[in-house]
């Protein structure tokens, strides 16, 4: 890979050739599938490469109409021949003036590719282009241990809108996809989000697990927008516990129960969460007295009083509904004015 001002402008795939072209076609999959079009609809393509024991492909890579990434061959090189590795340098130098442009064109998201976060609690997150790897410097194989139980559960269940658990060592875990912290911009998206998360709160409890930790910087957006997915079950723990177990939970951001009394809750938590998600959105309702209502109801003081994830779930596609049903009468009002309008002229 090579990265400008942090885009990965260029970047390939490489592997001993066993069954000749086909081979070269199964690594072109891969290098689509490895680049997830992060670089906005400024840019038309980015640069790589396949390559499998001397053949070489130069490739262009970009945007389809299905919103994936595509390639397409620029040449194929013999690098078994001197005039050969002279052409494939010449291209290189060549495409290398274009890279610092493609790269400035790029949207700010895409400058992020490669990061390094030190997390609470001895975790360095390590961000790469398609996963997100997290080391556990403090007590790694027992969190290890723990993401393996919570994470078999998730597998288990079929728990929808869930990052994944690709790979396990003794102190490294490696999550798919890469998501983006990006929150819902529109009401559209605000629904779409909180759907999404309780379809999965939905089966998670029913598994009697929660999750206990869900805040924004726990949501991602799927990086090609097509919805969004919980992450970070660090937290999550069996339903219900009698007393707070693991790390303390900031009270801002937490509902009361967890750092209150004797400590004893249920997924109870989550619910309220799902309310504070809708509190913090930043996105406005056209009721808002439909929205006071319902987040009310999911942040309720008592426990017992808040309604499930499916009760909640389903509430919320009510709401859905009702706002589409008004959106689309203001839209056909808007257009029956226009409409009159020009008669009138």
């Amino acid at each position: 890979m090579l990265s400008v001002d942090g885009v990965c402008v260029f970047r390939g795939e490489e592997e001993r050739l066993r069954n000749g072209i086909t081979d070269m076609r199964d690594l072109c999959q891969e290098l689509a599938r490895k680049t997830p079009w992060i670089y906005g609809d400024n840019v038309n393509y980015v640069f790589g490469y396949v390559a499998g024991g001397a053949y070489l492909e130069l490739r262009i890579l970009f945007r389809n109409h299905a919103g994936k990434t595509g390639t397409s061959v620029l040449r194929h090189y013999k690098l078994s021949r001197n005039a050969e590795r002279l052409a494939l340098l010449l291209a290189l130098l060549n495409i290398a003036r274009l890279l610092p442009a493609i790269a400035r064109a790029c949207p700010p998201g895409a400058h992020r590719e490669f990061e390094d976060v030190m997390g609470s609690g001895g975790v360095l997150v390590r961000v790469n282009p398609s996963c997100v790897e997290k080391c556990f410097l403090v007590n790694g194989p027992e969190r290890i241990e723990h993401l393996r139980r919570i994470y078999d559960v998730l597998s288990a269940n079929n728990v929808p809108n869930v990052v994944c658990l690709v790979k396990l060592k003794s102190r490294v875990a490696v999550f798919e996809p890469r998501g983006e912290k990006t929150r819902p911009a529109t009401l559209s998206e605000l629904f779409i989000a909180i759907r999404q998360i309780l379809e999965a709160l939905v089966v998670l409890h029913a598994a009697s697990w929660m999750h206990r930790d869900i805040r924004w910087p726990n949501v991602m957006k799927h990086r090609d927008g097509s919805g969004w997915f919980l992450i970070d079950f660090d937290d999550a723990v069996e339903n219900p516990q009698q007393h707070q177990t693991g790390r303390l939970l900031s009270k801002e951001q937490h509902t009361p129960e967890l750092s209150s009394g004797d400590g004893s809750h249920t997924s109870a938590v989550d619910v309220w969460s799902v309310g504070y998600l809708i509190d913090r959105s930043r996105v406005s309702w056209s009721d808002r007295l439909c929205l006071s209502d319902f987040t009310t109801w999911l942040m309720n003081e008592d426990p017992s009083r808040r309604p499930t994830a499916a009760q909640a779930l389903e509430k919320l596609l009510h709401l859905e509904q009702s706002e589409s049903a008004k959106r689309a009468k203001k839209e056909e009002g808007a257009r029956k004015k226009s409409k009159l309008g020009k008669d009138t002229d």
